[in-house]
């Protein structure tokens, strides 16, 4: 993006971790930090399909309050909802996003599988452990999200794994449930090639994060070394091999 260019109000709608700073530092005008719980598809240039509607929360960024011509212009479509921190509510999605998204891509596997199996499963824990982890050092506290409750998940992922393997199965109906009848956003882009996934910003945050805080993020380090767009895809080892993802991870602890 070049940096200088001039606008009102510009509505920051992207999943993931630092499009407001970026977006903040190229753009003179107002910043509004933004979150969907949508589910929408791009099926071809110009076309978007939603599959489930729901609402959209707004934050200020970097001080600026909600221009309130913004309210009312979501709120002819919907639901919305106002948080005082831009940081928490970005982080808090983030998180949700992370669910059931990096770790079937990796594996080739729709979410169901991921948490029905216990090996796959543990990984896909380790993840979302990894992130709530990083939120904590970084003393963001997680909010409950658009009907989301985030703060219980953050708190629930940190329990012990034989714990959590008992909840497989509420697990895998909420997942389930949540992605409107189709793929994760990851295997999307992946299965149509696209030049550009949200793996950078949501697993490649995390992992930059646990790098310069000093805190391992093995999990969210291989997703992002493997399924980052380079012009390759290198998983094809871990694809329908859960016990080849594991091994990496251990060798990298």
């Amino acid at each position: 993006m070049v940096p200088g260019i001039s606008v009102r109000t510009l509505v920051s709608l992207q999943n993931g971790l630092g499009n407001e700073e970026i977006f903040g530092d190229c753009l003179y005008g107002n910043i509004v930090a933004g979150s969907l719980t949508v589910t929408v598809e791009s099926q071809k240039r110009g076309t978007v399909v939603v599959h489930k509607l729901g609402r959209v929360g707004l934050a200020p960024f970097r001080g600026v309050s909600v221009p309130p011509q913004i309210y009312t212009l979501f709120k002819l479509i919907f639901e919305v909802e106002f948080y005082e921190s831009a940081e928490q509510m970005k982080w808090s999605k983030a998180l949700l996003n992370m669910m059931g998204n990096g770790v079937p891509a990796l594996l080739g596997w729709l979410p169901e599988r991921v948490y029905s199996d216990p090996i796959a499963f543990r990984i896909e824990m380790n993840a979302l452990r990894e992130t709530a982890t990083i939120m904590r050092a970084l003393g963001i506290a997680p909010i409950n999200l658009l009907g989301y409750p985030v703060q219980l998940i953050t708190w629930f992922v940190q329990w012990p794994l034989s714990i959590l393997q008992l909840f497989r199965p509420l697990l895998r109906y909420i997942v389930a449930s949540g992605r409107g009848g189709k793929l994760p956003s990851i295997a999307a882009d992946l299965a149509k090639c696209s030049p550009r996934t949200e793996v950078p910003w949501l697993y490649g945050r995390v992992a930059a994060c646990g790098h310069a805080l000093g805190i391992r993020t093995p999990v969210c380090r291989l997703l992002t070394d493997v399924l980052s767009i380079d012009g390759t895809f290198k998983r094809g080892r871990f694809l329908d091999n859960p016990q080849a993802v594991l091994r990496e991870i251990r060798h990298a602890i």
